[in-house]
């Protein structure tokens, strides 16, 4: 097995490299910070000392950036031929029929169940539940205590702040970000916005 560089542009960095340690205490790991300008601005200098060949990465990349930094690091990292790694609590339980996308980061208490599926760079923190065939798209943030029942679908982009919940079968649609506390049910559209704390909803670039 290859150590592991646990790599990141914020203070996450720090819970993930512990993350790290408790998952694979017999194997190497060390952290990398990624300095950045503008959020996307990185500074991959630091890289050098870790060859492609010989480490395998794990991104740690903060949900306030609404989880695009996470994706614009990962492609960045990525065109350099690093293979990503999941970071997974041994005091986590997952299903043996769950299936959990590259770079998963996955706390303590946290329960994956039967076929549930998680894209790619999912973080999940502490005591996260997902019920029967539950899926997350890619780059999806669940916060501490958030439980999701059976049938529940969460599009990629998406933050769910804490101890909220989503109803049987909720189809939340990709960036949104759902920062009050509350149980969510029904459709909620891409790009929906609900936050006591930043009032203007999230743009994607690109897009009208």
């Amino acid at each position: 097995m290859k150590p592991l560089l646990v790599l990141g542009p914020d203070s996450t960095l720090r819970n993930v490299f512990a993350l790290a340690q408790q998952a694979y205490p017999q194997r190497r790991i060390e952290m990398l910070a990624i300095p950045s300008r503008q959020y996307y601005l990185f500074d991959l200098s630091g890289l050098e000392a870790y060859s492609a060949e010989e480490w395998d990465v794990c991104l740690a990349v903060n949900e306030f950036y609404i989880n695009d930094v996470r994706r614009a690091l990962h492609d960045a990292v990525a065109a350099l031929g690093y293979r990503n790694e999941s970071v997974i609590s041994p005091r986590a339980e997952i299903d043996p029929s769950a299936t959990l996308g590259d770079n998963a980061v996955v706390y303590a208490g946290c329960v994956i169940g039967p076929n549930a599926v998680l894209g790619k760079h999912c973080v999940l923190r502490a005591n996260v539940v997902l019920a029967e065939d539950v899926t997350l798209g890619d780059y999806v943030t669940l916060e501490a205590n958030v439980a999701l029942r059976e049938l529940a679908n969460v599009g990629s982009f998406t933050t769910v702040c804490a101890n909220s919940s989503l109803m049987r079968q909720t189809q939340v649609g990709k960036h949104c970000y759902l920062n009050i506390q509350r149980q969510y049910s029904g459709v909620i559209a891409d790009m929906t916005w609900f936050s006591p704390a930043f009032q203007n909803p999230v743009r994607v670039i690109g897009q009208v």
